[in-house]
């Protein structure tokens, strides 16, 4: 009864504030700029997985993310060229990530992630 009654009342735990820092291979990313073309493209990603009630990897997974924000194409003829994104898949949605990334560019870098003093108990 303890145990169901603890359940019961306790508060869930909150979500993580910046849920796209979390993006594998994130510690390629050297700027500022670049931070936010991630934040952009992750975005963009999770909106369109929402509408379409999918996993977000099968969208666009984060290694194309990560190689299209240090790459910052401007043309979809340069987007197309990166690795990833040269399937027919991603050719077709090509200008979706390009408007992510013009937006990326007209915004401001997401201030750094806040520092406690401890690194991770991994480390």
């Amino acid at each position: 009864a303890q145990e169901f009654e603890y359940m019961r009342t306790s508060e869930p735990t909150p979500t993580r504030r910046d849920r796209w820092r979390r993006t594998s291979g994130i510690h390629k990313v050297r700027n500022g700029q670049a931070l936010a073309a991630v934040r952009e493209l992750w975005q963009t990603r999770d909106n369109i997985a929402q509408r379409r009630d999918i996993a977000p990897g099968r969208i666009l997974p984060d290694a194309a993310i990560v190689s299209a924000a240090v790459a910052n194409p401007d043309t979809i003829e340069k987007l197309t060229a990166l690795p990833i994104f040269g399937g027919s898949r991603q050719k077709r949605s090509a200008q979706v990530w390009l408007d992510a990334l013009a937006r990326a560019r007209e915004a401001d870098p997401p201030p750094s992630e806040p520092n406690n003093g401890l690194p991770p108990p991994a480390r």
